[in-house]
């Protein structure tokens, strides 16, 4: 790879290389290599460069030229196509999104929208939790933040479940509080010990409690 950088001149040691050879590199990585995570969305499906861009750099820049800006990246037109002249573009985000392949049927779900609870089609990689920023936006502004009372770390929650009284930030937390919570007490019927919650409760299993109180009945009666 030295001779095309002395070529291009876009990739020098020690210096930080152009975004066109930034995007370039990743164009390949995502065809070829199998470890980069896009790699099963791109080489996987058997999306690959052309012979003309894949070893030559100033083929590729000579054909896509400058970005227009940072925010713009390669778009391929034909999504089912391969990275080569005629199929590949300089495109924003926006234009990106709009020209995604839809998902098959047997791999979409669908998931609701935490804030206004919209059902959203989405994908098991990637799970959507809003319809849009605004959504976004509105959920966070409803949130409180309350301290957990056994680890005493910062923990977010909705505004409902602050009337519901949540006082843990896990599950893990939530065990422990149970656990220092339990009491140990005989049923008053059987004698047997069992542990408890709540200190109102005297018998250890619903039988023994209808049992108790049929004979509180008789007693009155």
């Amino acid at each position: 790879m030295t001779h095309h950088n002395i070529i291009h001149g876009q990739k020098k040691r020690n210096t930080k290389s152009t975004p066109e050879y930034r995007s370039w590199c990743s164009m390949k990585g995502r065809c070829f290599n199998e470890n980069n995570h896009a790699y099963p969305n791109y080489g996987g499906r058997g999306i690959t460069v052309c012979d003309q861009w894949k070893d030559d750099f100033l083929a590729f820049f000579n054909y896509m030229g400058k970005k227009p800006d940072n925010k713009y990246s390669i778009d391929r037109i034909n999504n089912d196509g391969n990275y080569e002249p005629g199929n590949v573009r300089w495109a924003d985000s926006r234009t990106q999104n709009k020209n995604r392949r839809s998902l098959p049927l047997r791999n979409r779900i669908y998931v609701n929208c935490l804030s206004c609870r919209t059902k959203l089609p989405s994908s098991p990689t990637k799970i959507r939790k809003y319809c849009n920023y605004k959504c976004l936006s509105v959920h966070k502004s409803k949130l409180v933040h309350e301290n957990c009372i056994i680890c005493k770390k910062k923990f977010s929650m909705h505004r409902f479940e602050k009337l519901a009284k949540r006082q843990y930030c896990s599950k893990q937390c939530y065990n422990e509080g149970q656990r220092q919570n339990q009491i140990i007490k005989k049923c008053a019927l059987c004698d047997n010990t069992f542990v408890i919650n709540k200190k109102n409760r005297v018998h250890c299993s619903s039988e023994c409690r209808t049992i108790g109180n049929e004979k509180r009945k008789k007693e009155k009666g």
